[in-house]
């Protein structure tokens, strides 16, 4: 299942989080942590009945739970309400289902994770009225707090498009597909990624009031590192699993937004000035024979970036390619790593870098504590 291609001495130690499933099979979805030597050490699968497609998974510390939620196509029964499960089994800690409002009647799209403060947050999917009749698929946020059961945000693209920050459209205008909460000097961002529009928006929490969109016709002029101005198709068409940290945007833009099309997909950083509305790309990263469409993600890891580069047999301009993650140096460009599903029917979303002591702290396979072991070897004895 797994293919461990490339494997450089600088290469990081962190494991690797990730889904799998296969090509058009929305449900049966297993969660799994790989290594470095492309070794399976944790899976899990949920049932289909309670399983949704293409759904998201974060693993934190902070809870000892993975949230799962989202998923594609999105069903509008609740399905993909945040959940957190248990390390082993599939076994439910908590569930948002009777706290959030109406979540049977809610279409839960694509994100859900838990914040740093150990709220759970989730990507909706409400309709959007036009003022001359009809409507159309919009995108909404909703956070809820396990200690409390309250829901503190619930949030719908309506009111921003009702102020005039997003245009109108037709069927799935917009397409969220990720977001994030971060503390910007006391002030609390949702960032979420809007794929139609190539667009990265940030939305304050809890008041609901819009703050910017980064990307073509955005808020943002857009320059190299030397200061000179770039291009329109500098910004991402179309963009998935960002990662937000301090004043840098990490991208996994797709390549194609609609109408627009560069050809390839890649990883890309941005550096955003909020004071002067400057963003600066900071590098970017692709390959001859990489371009798909849908899905994919990028991380930090501890000495570079990871890239899930997804792919999806029957809906990729590339026919033929695997789903593959590498770990590069933004610096140099280098591919430290690189695994690949074996078979081109196998697809993920995203991937995520883990800390193996904080998911197995244990001897085998966190390098800490078994080197406390051996410090404490001749106190305990044989």
């Amino acid at each position: 299942m797994l293919d461990l291609r490339i494997k450089e001495p600088g290469a990081g130690t962190d494991y690797i989080l990730t889904n799998h499933q296969r090509n058009g099979a929305w449900n049966g979805q297993r969660r799994l942590v790989m290594d470095r030597e492309a070794r399976i050490r944790w899976r899990a699968v949920r049932a289909a009945a309670d399983n949704i497609g293409v759904a998201t998974v974060g693993w934190s510390s902070r809870s000892g739970t993975f949230t799962i939620g989202g998923g594609w196509p999105p069903p509008a029964d609740g399905k993909g309400r945040p959940q957190q499960l248990e390390l082993y089994g599939s076994t439910v800690r908590y569930d948002t289902l009777p706290f959030i409002p109406d979540v049977e009647q809610r279409a839960f799209h694509h994100e859900a994770r838990e914040l740093d403060d150990g709220r759970l947050l989730a990507l909706t999917e409400p309709e959007v009225v036009k003022p001359e009749g009809g409507t159309f698929r919009g995108f909404g946020a909703v956070i809820v707090d396990p200690t409390t059961d309250a829901v503190d945000f619930d949030w719908s693209s309506q009111r921003a498009f009702d102020e005039g920050h997003l245009p109108s459209g037709s069927g799935d205008a917009y397409h969220a597909n990720w977001a994030d909460v971060h503390d910007d000097a006391g002030q609390l961002v949702m960032l979420s990624s809007i794929c139609a529009l190539g667009w990265t928006v940030a939305i304050e929490v809890p008041s609901g009031d819009w703050r910017w969109a980064f990307g073509r016709d955005g808020d943002f002029d857009l320059v190299d590192t030397k200061g000179k101005p770039l291009p329109d198709d500098e910004y991402p068409m179309c963009q998935h699993g960002l990662q937000f940290r301090g004043d840098r945007l990490l991208v996994y833009d797709n390549g194609k937004q609609r109408a627009l099309e560069r050809g390839f997909s890649r990883a890309v950083e941005y550096q955003l000035d909020e004071t002067t509305m400057t963003a600066t790309k900071l590098w970017d990263w692709t390959e001859p024979d990489w371009w798909e469409e849908n899905l994919g993600g990028v991380d930090y890891t501890t000495v570079g970036v990871l890239v899930a580069m997804a792919h999806i047999e029957s809906g990729t301009p590339s026919p033929g390619d695997h789903t593959t993650f590498v770990e590069i140096d933004p610096t140099t460009g280098e591919k430290l790593w690189e695994v690949q599903y074996t078979e081109i029917i196998d697809m993920a979303y995203r991937a995520h870098a883990l800390d193996p002591c904080d998911i197995f702290a244990n001897a085998k396979y966190c390098p800490t504590v078994r080197e406390r072991l051996v410090e404490l070897a001749p106190i305990l004895g044989p």
